[in-house]
């Protein structure tokens, strides 16, 4: 198998970036965020533990696994009982069913306190995912060079988002996505016989479903663009018609719709085992699923500008009044002036602009750090990197291959904005999630191009030196 082949031979690149990643995750290793005033942020929400984890709750909610409160109400670890979690409208709780079933199974042998169990499983997580982070990354040192895969490698470790929610148990936003990610990068063949490319589709197909199983249709138009992405890079590489990317292309969005109405059929058929009907199992999501793309939402852009950037949060005040804004907002947010319909989506538009992309461990007088770190600058730089792409991937192949990514980059650009276009209202309540999104995988396809421009530069110095 070519996966095993790439691990062999990089195997102390893929042991490094494991360890790298894990600790990143885990002991903020890399400085890339301040990890106390991070959790103080997003207290109560599922930024911690994620809603995988349910307990004593009912169908339409539940207890998150923390001390803080949830869903309005507040529960402790100690009387969450792992043995009975159950579904809700936003997922069938793929992910805490398996954990709950390993807590029965284990304390069946042994006495285990559940905060300690959920401990060793954050634990494990992380270092699964940071796994399957390295396979991606083993691909890129093999196809662009070891330059290139050793900036990648640094540049992923200093992603705050990224790593913050990788060490979660929210895997709808981490395992399924980077193990859909690299499955496209190892498998997808274009020439391939029959068989192989029907079993490349079915497999996407389960994965998709196992996405709906953990996460439900949340960010569903980010995960299909991801698949279209490396499907897109691929398809340029080998000079495929415009008729056999628009095939290629349905194909993906044919079967990751097939696994997501799949796994949401066993979601619906878990919620109607509780509430007794399928009817009102379908009327759940259905009204969960409206709330988040078209209903009013108590969180408003000038809150979620100020958890994800504080410091621009700041200058603007200065110019727009948001504190003054904030307040009539939450007073009329039913009937908004069309002028305050306007701040909003612009103040929106900023605050994502102005996520952080790659921290940097240094001290950098605030607002420029910010601004640095932000999806904006990050922006810039791809599309300076693209317009003197000539000039630093002068062979044919490179060039070639370059090319691809970009276009893999504007399908993952897409996806990227797509959900926070579709559902709005759930993008508003989970900035810090919406971070996540960006790395999959447009910031990680960027990182190539960062690390193919580094490694350029490197090569120039050492030949001006000869």
């Amino acid at each position: 198998m070519r996966i095993i082949s790439d691990i062999k031979n990089n195997r102390w690149f893929f042991v490094v970036s494991v360890a790298l990643l894990f600790f990143s995750m885990t002991i903020n290793l890399m400085g890339i965020v301040d990890t106390e005033s991070f959790y103080n942020r997003n207290a109560g929400t599922e930024a911690l533990f994620g809603n995988q984890i349910v307990c004593g709750g009912d169908a339409e909610g539940g207890f998150l696994l923390s001390n803080w409160s949830a869903h309005g109400r507040n529960v402790q670890l100690t009387d969450c009982n792992l043995e009975e979690l159950r579904p809700y409208t936003s997922s069938f709780n793929l992910v805490g069913r398996l954990y709950g079933l390993g807590y029965k199974g284990l304390s069946q042998l042994v006495s285990v306190n559940p905060f300690t169990y959920i401990k060793f499983a954050l634990i494990s997580n992380a270092l699964f995912v940071a796994a399957i982070l390295a396979l991606f990354l083993v691909w890129v040192r093999t196809n662009f060079g070891n330059i290139t895969g050793t900036v990648a490698l640094v540049l992923t470790a200093m992603s705050p988002q990224l790593m913050i929610n990788s060490a979660t148990m929210i895997a709808h936003y981490n395992v399924i996505c980077f193990i859909l990610l690299v499955y496209c990068l190892y498998y997808y063949k274009l020439r391939a016989s029959h068989k192989y490319r029907a079993y490349f589709w079915a497999v996407l197909a389960v994965l998709f479903c196992l996405k709906a199983l953990t996460g439900s249709y949340e960010y569903i138009t980010t995960y299909t663009a991801m698949a279209a992405a490396v499907v897109g890079y691929y398809l340029w590489i080998q000079r495929a018609s415009i008729k056999t990317y628009i095939k290629e292309l349905s194909l993906v969005a044919v079967f990751c719709s097939l696994g997501l109405l799949t796994g949401l059929g066993i979601h619906v058929g878990a919620i109607a085992a509780e509430k007794g009907s399928v009817a009102e199992a379908v009327n759940a999501i259905n009204g969960k699923l409206t709330k988040r793309v078209a209903g009013e939402t108590d969180v408003n852009p000038y809150r979620a500008l100020g958890r994800t950037a504080p410091e621009v949060l700041s200058v603007i005040n200065v110019y727009v009044d948001t504190e003054r804004r904030e307040t009539e907002r939450n007073l009329n947010r039913f009937d908004l002036s069309f002028t305050d319909k306007v701040v909003d989506n612009i103040l929106s538009g900023i605050n994502y602009l102005m996520l952080p992309v790659v921290s940097i461990p240094v001290v950098m007088k605030e607002p420029l750090a910010t601004f640095v770190q932000s999806f904006a600058f990050f922006l810039v730089i791809l599309l300076v990197a693209w317009k003197q792409r000539r000039s630093w991937a002068k062979n044919k192949v490179l060039n070639r291959k370059v090319e691809g990514l970009y276009i893999g980059l504007a399908i993952a650009f897409v996806g990227y904005l797509s959900w926070q276009i579709v559902a709005r209202n759930h993008s508003l309540v989970h900035p810090h999630l919406n971070g996540f999104t960006m790395y999959i995988p447009f910031a990680l396809l960027g990182y190539i191009v960062i690390g193919l421009l580094i490694d350029d530069g490197l090569q120039k110095l050492k030949r001006s030196y000869k």
